[in-house]
């Protein structure tokens, strides 16, 4: 038995619905100068490796900008879920 009101349809009355899906502050613009401070950041630091001979500096610093990049785009992917909250008298 259902308690509460029912539709004409015969189904119960829906008192809540809403789709829930995940916040991200980053704007892909902000995403975009993310990765170019990143690049610029390393490139700071890496250049002078280089030219030291420290030159596997700059083969881990490109596998640090690719790292981020990939994680930051498979949060992205991950955002495109959602989920649907639906609320009804049922018994």
């Amino acid at each position: 038995m259902i308690d509460g009101p029912i539709t004409e349809s015969g189904a119960p009355a829906v008192h809540f619905a809403t789709s829930l899906s995940p916040h991200r502050s980053l704007s892909p613009d902000g995403f975009k100068w993310l990765i170019r401070g990143a690049v610029a950041a390393n490139l700071l630091i890496g250049v002078p490796m280089y030219l030291l001979g420290a030159w596997p500096v700059m083969g881990f610093m490109g596998l640090d900008v690719f790292l981020l990049w990939y994680m930051f785009k498979r949060s992205y992917l991950d955002a495109r879920r959602s989920e649907t909250l639906v609320l009804t008298t049922a018994s």
